[in-house]
């Protein structure tokens, strides 16, 4: 074997043991280093969902997404937070969910601003959960969707795949679900009030 061959060699060998320390270690979300390295192969919405997996999207009242991409099959919607890499806050008497990945910057509950949970499928409507994102279990091959304010719709999602929100009256969704526009019970005065 002459040199350069072995250099090669040598070469492709630590190309692969980086590759394979990039794709280990724990999730905190529980699921297992081979399901997580898996939703890195799906690029799009279409190919994500189509495989019956969750697509999350996140974005700011600023215009900014913090997320826009496949998370497998997580448990709930904070576990599809952080298998997404993003990190969580939440407010001390409420335990809602106040900041992702430190935005805002206080971690602050208020009927003004708050982080909106949405669901959809795939070029259908955004509906606002029902549910807290510690007990809804995201189902595959639908898209998560957050954003920060008083009113606003998930961002960052383009093309046929993008969810609207229908604002022409009730939605026909799951018997649990409504659309976001006709739902006003949902905000953290009301959700605190109710725990009450």
């Amino acid at each position: 074997m002459s040199i350069g061959t072995k250099t090669a060699a040598a070469a492709t060998a630590l190309i692969a043991a980086a590759s394979l320390v990039g794709c280990s270690g724990s999730s905190s979300s529980g699921e297992d280093s081979s399901a997580s390295a898996s939703t890195g192969t799906y690029s799009s919405v279409e190919e994500c969902t189509g495989a019956g997996q969750v697509w999350l999207v996140v974005s700011t009242d600023q215009g900014e997404v913090l997320a826009n991409q496949c998370v497998g099959n997580p448990e709930n919607g904070a576990a599809a937070l952080e298998a997404a890499g993003l990190t969580i806050a939440r407010d001390g008497n409420s335990q809602f969910i106040c900041q992702i990945d430190g935005y805002p910057s206080e971690c602050t509950v208020t009927s003004d601003s708050y982080w909106n949970y949405y669901h959809a499928e795939p070029a259908g409507t955004w509906f606002y959960s029902q549910e807290s994102a510690d007990t809804f279990a995201p189902e595959g091959g639908w898209i998560e969707g957050w954003c920060y304010g008083t009113t606003c719709t998930p961002e960052g999602i383009e093309g046929d795949a993008a969810p609207q929100i229908d604002t022409s009256g009730p939605a026909a969704g799951d018997a649990d679900e409504t659309a976001a526009a006709d739902d006003q019970d949902q905000s953290p005065e009301a959700e605190q009030s109710s725990a009450a």
